[in-house]
């Protein structure tokens, strides 16, 4: 399973839950910081109050992946908001890889259109998930993400990688990429009671990824708390490498 349709990390929740930050259940030396994953719009306050329960990263969606692909109008004052509201922001692309566009090209229009908003990220995050709305083409999809991150060096921006080994499998025939951070994914289903557990004891090596202590995990999807949607992830504190690379505010 994934994250869903059309607009990606996002599922609706039909209930509300006291949520907060998870305790780490693996072992004991081991220490986790918290994040939360988005699409939707979202207030300072709603932010403000998700910082106070104990995440620090906000992971934003700025693409939308119908027709050919376009950036989401809002995700620059969403990015605001949640800067404004206490975290160190990432946004995150899934792109239409079935586009007439190429993904450099959409990576662009991403790039671009945080630009104009003064918005500077030295790291944003790809999206490979859901292989049904991939091309039944494991070359083509290859050479579709190479495209992307050759444009990424170009524009000199990280990109982190958001997938799990099936996705990557199904979509890429397994290719090995090197020197990239992983998110995975693990959840059993949509809501609090279908969380996997708050550690990263389920990950697996595939391709060039290769250690959990390097991996970003999310393990819930379709939350609801603090009048916002959202998902929610656990990284390894003392292996996180990104906290300089986030979204920055310039006049």
């Amino acid at each position: 399973m994934n994250l869903l349709g059309l607009l990606a990390f996002v599922a609706l929740s039909g209930g509300a839950y006291a949520i907060e930050a998870g305790k780490d259940q693996s072992n004991s030396q081991v220490q986790f910081g918290y994040a939360i994953d988005l699409v939707n719009f979202t207030s300072i306050q709603s932010y403000n109050c998700l910082r106070q329960k104990g995440y620090t990263y906000a992971f934003i969606g700025v693409y939308h992946p119908v027709g050919d692909g376009s950036v989401l109008p809002r995700a620059a004052a969403n990015i605001q908001n949640a800067v404004t509201g206490g975290f160190h922001v990432f946004p995150y692309f899934l792109p239409q890889p079935q586009s007439r566009k190429s993904g450099a090209q959409q990576l662009g229009e991403v790039i671009e259109y945080l630009g104009t908003y003064k918005l500077y990220t030295k790291q944003i995050w790809l999206q490979v998930t859901s292989p049904i709305n991939w091309p039944n083409n494991k070359q083509g999809n290859v050479a579709f993400i190479s495209g992307i991150l050759q444009a990424a060096n170009r524009y000199n921006v990280k990109v982190g990688i958001y997938t799990n080994w099936y996705d990557w499998e199904q979509i890429t025939g397994n290719w090995r990429l090197d020197g990239h951070q992983l998110w995975y994914w693990s959840v059993f289903g949509t809501g609090f009671n279908a969380e996997s557990a708050p550690n990263v004891d389920d990950f697996r090596p595939f391709a060039g990824f290769t250690h959990s202590h390097g991996a970003m995990k999310q393990y819930g999807i379709g939350l609801y708390d603090c009048q916002a949607n959202f998902n929610r992830n656990i990284f390894v504190s003392q292996n996180a490498k990104f906290a300089g690379e986030s979204v920055a505010l310039k006049q």
